[in-house]
């Protein structure tokens, strides 16, 4: 773990913002990550850079080690030991000095006034505990074009590109560190919501996402989803709508995306995106099903109903 030095602890008190990366093993896409942190216009002493690693077995702690040690920053790097992504995200929390968070993980890429945009967003709207920015459309082959064409016709507010005020993440608890994988975003912007706080969306704020090349990866993070998802359906009792939980519902739901996207993009390959959801909805439900015979989140006794409904994402 790297310690900051006295001067960049006596910068503490101007901090304005944390980044957060939680990374494991994503030395395909890291470099581009970090370069976009390193390349924003927003002065970096009050800038604070946490980087959480998940144990990687690849070069991801090397590449960042070696991109970030002649720079002038404010950085910590810490383990999570193996505990899980809530675990990860709470580290974030547990030594963040800004007032807001801006969580990066390893395959994501801001634009170069990113955090500035989402700093001054925040600053003019006091009662707004996170904003999402604008997901960017970004080429690739075949599949994560397809994939992109898909999120980019969606508004989900997750950790990808949200920037969240501290504040209101510690009143609602934080991340819950019991969560290893996937859904620890939906679960603690639920809980911030329920504590009066609104969720927005800033589209000047723009950001890539480095979607999966293979249909292997793909399956492996849709079935990740699928399991986060499986402890959320024992800690809260509820399900999504059944139509949009089930292939062929999903197959209604990635049609109206295809749609949205064409009339975007006028690509007629957005109508290759109906398949693609039913695939991913495939994996969703072989991961919640996995966690299910796993006893993922049995344990947990059931809480009362929160009195507005969670919205599980298949």
């Amino acid at each position: 773990m790297k310690e900051p030095s006295s001067n960049a602890l006596k910068k503490m008190t101007a901090m304005k913002i944390t980044i957060g990366v939680c990374v494991k093993n994503n030395e395909r896409t890291i470099k581009s990550a970090i370069d976009s942190i390193l390349n924003q216009k927003y002065p970096k002493e009050h800038v604070q850079l946490i980087i959480v690693d998940g144990c990687s077995i690849d070069r991801t702690l090397p590449i960042i080690i070696n991109m970030t040690s002649e720079k002038h920053l404010i950085l910590e790097i810490i383990s999570d030991q193996g505990k899980g992504l809530g675990a990860a995200r709470q580290m974030v929390v547990d030594n963040a000095k800004g007032d807001y968070i801006i969580f990066v993980d390893g395959d994501i890429e801001l634009q170069e006034d990113f955090v500035q945009k989402q700093v001054d967003f925040m600053e003019k709207n006091p009662k707004v505990a996170t904003a999402v920015g604008k997901y960017m459309f970004k080429e690739g082959n075949l599949l994560s074009t397809v994939w992109n064409l898909c999120l980019s016709s969606q508004n989900a507010l997750g950790t990808d590109g949200t920037i969240f005020r501290l504040e209101a993440l510690r009143q609602a608890g934080g991340f819950d560190e019991n969560i290893r994988g996937a859904s620890e975003d939906t679960d603690v912007i639920h809980r911030i919501r329920k504590r009066g706080w609104s969720s927005s969306a800033n589209e000047k704020a723009t950001f890539y996402h480095n979607r999966r090349q293979t249909f292997k990866e793909l399956w492996k993070e849709q079935a990740w989803f699928g399991s986060g998802n499986h402890y959320l359906s024992h800690k809260y009792g509820c399900l999504r709508t059944l139509w949009r939980s089930i292939p062929i519902g999903y197959f209604r739901y990635g049609l109206e995306l295809a749609v949205k996207s064409y009339r975007l993009t006028n690509r007629k390959i957005s109508f290759l995106i109906p398949t693609l959801t039913v695939f991913g909805n495939i994996a969703w439900w072989f991961g919640f099903g996995k966690a299910h015979l796993n006893g993922y989140g049995h344990e947990i006794s059931s809480l009362k109903k929160p009195s507005t409904t969670l919205s599980i994402m298949a």
